[in-house]
């Protein structure tokens, strides 16, 4: 699980490579609600490169 929050820091996230985490996690025991997958699998339909999770400071 400690992956996927280190794949969670910003400013910017891969999130093809988090739904990977994801995934790895979970087949190792980790318990992620189903909403996660949801909304990693709708970044990943806007871009899967790159997701602000940061707003950027001025």
């Amino acid at each position: 699980m400690s992956k996927v929050w280190d794949e969670l820091e910003g400013p910017t996230v891969n999130p093809t490579m988090l739904r990977e985490a994801l995934l790895k996690s979970r087949d190792k025991g980790a318990v992620w609600d189903t909403a996660n997958y949801s909304i990693v699998d709708r970044v990943i339909s806007i871009d899967r490169a790159v997701w602000i999770v940061q707003p950027l400071r001025r």
